[in-house]
């Protein structure tokens, strides 16, 4: 876990309990709003989101801060999870073969249709244990230039590879 992510779990958990720990009589989710903005400008983060489910399963969301370059966030607003995918991508597909519904060693030709420049004799063990020799694609500076040109793009992962495997072979 990246030192990014404990301390924004850090700050979270800390938050919480200093929210319930608060006396006022206002509102949990104003409570709980008014530390997010202060341990924003506390702890030096740019941004967060954070939601909440009582017991009551009553939602409450709650933002400060931006996101990017100078853009207020949302309550609605989609943010990229950036490399903790990885493990919920791992986490699931352990998951399947631990069910019988795929194999580590099944080729990526038995799941997904060929890609340019990808080897479809790679198997889920390989992308998995990074052993694949897929590119890796932030060492490109141009291509992290192109996604951040137009936020609002949405590549699949593989057409996102493809589409970098060719920008290094030219």
């Amino acid at each position: 876990m990246g030192l990014k992510v404990k301390l924004s779990f850090i700050f979270f958990i800390t938050c919480f309990f200093t929210v319930c720990s608060c006396g006022s009589d206002l509102p949990i989710e104003n409570k709980i709003q008014k530390v997010l903005d202060k341990g924003i400008s506390k702890y030096n983060v740019k941004g967060a989101s954070v939601a909440v489910i009582f017991p009551d399963e009553k939602k409450w969301i709650g933002v400060s801060g931006i996101s990017h370059d100078t853009v207020q966030i949302k309550p609605d607003m989609l943010f990229a999870i950036g490399s903790i995918t990885k493990n919920f991508v791992a986490t699931l597909t352990l998951k399947l073969a631990e069910e019988g519904v795929l194999s580590l060693d099944d080729p990526l030709s038995k799941w997904l249709p060929a890609y340019l420049h990808i080897n479809s004799n790679t198997t889920v063990r390989q992308l998995l244990n990074h052993t694949s020799g897929i590119y890796m694609f932030w060492s490109n500076q141009q291509i992290w230039d192109d996604l951040k040109k137009d936020r609002i793009i949405e590549l699949m992962c593989l057409e996102t590879i493809s589409i970098m495997m060719v920008q290094t072979m030219t």
